[in-house]
């Protein structure tokens, strides 16, 4: 069965809205937000992959004059993992402007292989592996500007039960977690 994307995710490539917006509409939504202390209140980027867009969209709000509080990020792994070179001067620009940036919502879905294969993920436990190993150096670099934790309020996709859990893939899982301190 060909299949796009995770196919338990409502956020995947068959649904949803398919076009783009001009960096001026993001930038219009924005400026209508409410404020707090002079800066607008939180808001989620709604992309699949928004890290590529989200360094225009920063310079834009600078241009603006708008003061941005916090943005959510919901992500793939596979955007994360092919923007990792970017993420620093993103960041830098950030905390520079005192914005955190939060990965509120990574697809994760599982830590077996096997599984990921039957979601259609596209990925690999060596590829989430990576992807909390970028994080977890930007974390180290960026502290308070860079959230991604569930202790910092990220609730990250992770499909249990399924139908195919079993002795192997449940060991495998718990053995990934505790490897790669995934609990954390």
């Amino acid at each position: 069965v060909r299949s796009e994307g995770c196919i338990f995710c409502d956020v995947s490539r068959d649904k949803g809205y398919h076009g783009s917006m001009e960096p001026d509409r993001v930038i219009t939504q924005i400026a209508g937000l409410p404020e707090v202390d002079g800066r607008k209140i939180v808001f989620e980027l709604i992309d699949e992959y928004p890290i590529r867009s989200l360094g225009k969209l920063l310079e834009g709000t600078e241009r603006h004059g708008i003061k941005l509080s916090q943005i959510n990020l919901v992500c793939r792994v596979d955007g994360i993992n092919a923007c990792a070179d970017d993420l620093p001067e993103i960041l830098s620009f950030a905390q520079r402007r005192d914005v955190k940036i939060m990965f509120a919502s990574i697809g994760f879905e599982s830590f077996a292989d096997r599984l990921l294969r039957y979601f259609c993920k596209g990925i690999t436990m060596a590829e989430i592996v990576a992807c909390v190993e970028t994080l977890r150096r930007l974390k180290d670099r960026f502290g308070r500007h860079l959230l991604y934790r569930r202790d910092e309020g990220a609730n990250h996709g992770f499909i249990r039960p399924t139908p195919w859990d079993d002795s192997e893939t449940l060991l495998e899982m718990d053995r990934n977690i505790f490897l790669s301190r995934l609990f954390e």
